[in-house]
């Protein structure tokens, strides 16, 4: 039986794989790859003041090209957590979801001391014999492209937008979505 920490870094290096195909219109395998301690080399650099160019979340670009995705958004990637029920926001009970979010959020911000503009944050989030999804904020906007699930939770003043990752790989194009970005 694999421990969890191999199946998180499989899992990072599945997604890096996906997501460079999918950026490189299916030309590239290799422009996205996991960062250095899970983002925890970017995490630790930082609390001393220091940058770190696409070491924040858990994927990074590898080359300059990949470097356009990573200044704009910053990907957390979870695996298992099997759990987790997004009613628990409803009836109060701690939810890891939040969790989740938080640590997303706080890498975008400090990926943006490096960035030229905004980051957003984003979740991949893969549960044992369910399919992956790609978690953003509220704003993200897929017009209508693909099924999305949209939650507002009023007391934490967090809405956000859910979609199958399989759905945005090969539903959403890269340019579609860049000009989502920049919106």
């Amino acid at each position: 039986m694999k421990n969890s920490s191999h199946k998180g870094a499989q899992f990072e290096r599945q997604v890096a794989r996906e997501l460079s195909l999918w950026f490189s219109g299916g030309k590239r395998d290799d422009w996205f790859y996991r960062t250095s301690g899970s983002g925890a080399r970017a995490t630790v650099r930082g609390k001393k003041g220091q940058t770190t160019l696409s070491g924040h979340g858990d994927i990074g670009a590898t080359c300059p090209e990949g470097q356009e995705l990573m200044d704009r958004v910053c990907f957390e990637l979870k695996r298992g957590y099997n759990g987790i029920d997004i009613l628990d926001l409803l009836s109060g009970k701690h939810s890891f979801l939040v969790d989740f979010i938080d640590q997303a959020g706080d890498s975008a911000r400090n990926a943006e001391k490096v960035s030229s503009g905004g980051v957003l944050w984003a979740i991949i989030w893969k549960r044992d014999r369910k399919p992956s999804l790609l978690i953003g904020p509220g704003g993200l906007e897929f017009q209508g492209k693909i099924p999305e699930l949209r939650i507002r939770f009023d007391p934490l003043d967090l809405e956000i937008v859910g979609v199958k990752w399989e759905d945005f790989l090969h539903k959403v194009s890269l340019m579609d979505f860049m000009k989502w970005l920049s919106i």
